[in-house]
């Protein structure tokens, strides 16, 4: 007698538990992809973030390098021939027809112009890559969001 009701509810009690079960496996499984995909995103982001920071050190240090490499170029000229007859003669010659004096001053002229086009360059770049970065800050907020 008590058997077809026994059975009823075994069967509602199993079908009820499947049911909470599934759907707490679902919510665990979309929660944590969201985690993982978050905290990937944020690692990226991160990641990207210390690598424009590097690369924006790397080109101030490059300009300033290759600006104090060429001061330094120009200063062992003007230095130059004091060493040995040959270098002397031929600096001597250089200078009397002022092909160094005319170097010097077109190095004068122009250097603001080449530094100023080589911290255009790394500027645009930086941009750009800060521009990457807003773009992940913002996927990342979106994110968050959902």
């Amino acid at each position: 007698m008590f058997a077809p009701i026994i059975s009823a509810l075994v069967t509602i009690f199993s079908s009820l538990f499947a049911l909470i079960s599934s759907g707490f496996a679902w919510f665990v499984a979309r929660i944590t992809s969201k985690v993982f995909i978050f905290t990937t995103q944020l690692a990226v982001t991160i990641i990207l973030m210390a690598a424009h920071a590097v690369l924006m050190a790397f080109f101030l240090y490059a300009i300033l390098f290759l600006y104090n490499r060429y001061n330094d170029m120009i200063g062992l000229i003007r230095d130059m021939g004091t060493n040995s007859d040959i270098l002397y003669i031929a600096f001597q010659v250089l200078q009397s027809l002022g092909v160094i004096n005319a170097f010097h001053d077109v190095f004068a002229i122009f250097s603001p112009f080449i530094i100023s086009y080589l911290v255009y360059r790394a500027g645009r770049v930086i941009y750009s890559s800060w521009v990457a970065t807003s773009n992940e800050l913002f996927k990342l907020g979106v994110l968050s969001q959902q």
